[in-house]
């Protein structure tokens, strides 16, 4: 988000200093752009008004114009970093409504207070946790998570059971590790179908 304000910030600082001839090439490219944007042909060479600009007038055209391209891509970059963080954020809320099916409407505040209610860890990154208000919650009991796994194992389809049986003989653990659970958990039936397929 800094990144894209401060190019922004410098982009409307450069463009404010070109001279009246400057701009007008400027305002050229960038209706070039927005025809192309529209679907219609891009033209790339410069307009021939580029050529009556002075070197310093020249310069800072190709300022203007490295910058826009820097914040078009910090831009793009940073609608990319935000549906990563969307896409976690749901994936977090999918797992807390599979530990309380009940649970409607739920934020993302309220999916990591369920995890943290079933002695699950949120599992979201530094940048998402940043977004949560957190929630304070009891810390539960041993017997209170034990019965909590317990319910958990006995809604697993039998399927997502075999798959659990298998990561445990692979780690060879005698208890169910809770990033175990939680990797069963997240799977679909059609991908614990393809994971029980490579152990046939």
């Amino acid at each position: 988000m800094h990144d894209t304000e401060r190019l922004r910030d410098n982009l409307e600082e450069s463009i404010s200093e070109l001279t009246p001839a400057t701009r007008e090439v400027w305002e050229v490219l960038v209706e070039r752009g927005e025809r192309a944007a529209r679907g219609e042909e891009y033209i790339a060479d410069l307009p021939p008004e580029y050529d009556g600009l002075v070197r310093s007038e020249q310069a800072a055209l190709m300022r203007v114009v490295n910058l826009s391209g820097d914040l078009h891509a910090a831009s793009a970059a940073e609608n990319e970093g935000m549906a990563a963080l969307m896409r976690q954020a749901q994936g977090t809320i999918v797992r807390a409504q599979r530990l309380e099916p009940d649970a409607d409407n739920l934020t993302l505040e309220g999916a990591v207070a369920v995890l943290r209610r079933h002695g699950l860890g949120s599992g979201i990154s530094p940048e998402l946790a940043e977004m949560v208000v957190e929630v304070p919650v009891k810390e539960p009991t041993e017997e209170e998570v034990d019965a909590v796994v317990e319910d958990i194992l006995d809604s697993l389809s039998p399927l997502h059971q075999r798959v659990l049986h298998i990561r445990m003989k692979i780690r060879e653990e005698d208890e169910i590790p809770a990033e175990i659970l939680e990797e069963v958990l997240a799977l679909s039936e059609s991908e614990a179908e393809e994971y029980l397929e490579e152990f046939k």
